[in-house]
């Protein structure tokens, strides 16, 4: 049962890499910071604090500021550039994986 459970979770993961992060803020005009981001993603697209901080974390790392504004205020894939989006898909994947891997360690010691 347990490599069911992780299944939807990996199928989620790539849903959200694909359009739950984009059109986090109709406004733009300033640079968005890491917390604003890590917050957002919580928020508006339900990930975890731990997912959500992995995710701002490794975008952080590997884009420039502007990659990152486009994605937060993007209302489309198309409204961001491909290096962004495949970081983007990269970061939400990995991030997700290693919290459901996580979450089955957890579940596996209990038993």
């Amino acid at each position: 049962m347990n490599s069911f459970s992780r299944r939807p979770v990996r199928a989620a993961a790539i849903a959200l890499a694909l359009a739950a992060p984009l059109g986090l803020s109709a406004c733009g005009g300033s640079d968005i910071s890491q917390e604003k981001l890590t917050s957002e993603l919580q928020e508006q697209a339900g990930l975890t604090e731990e997912q959500a901080t992995c995710v701002s974390d490794d975008l952080f790392a590997n884009l420039d500021q502007g990659d990152i504004n486009d994605i937060y205020s993007a209302d489309s894939e198309d409204e961001i550039s491909p290096e962004a989006n495949e970081a983007l898909n990269s970061a939400v994947t990995m991030c997700a994986t290693a919290a459901a891997e996580g979450e089955a360690e957890t579940d596996g010691a209990g038993g």
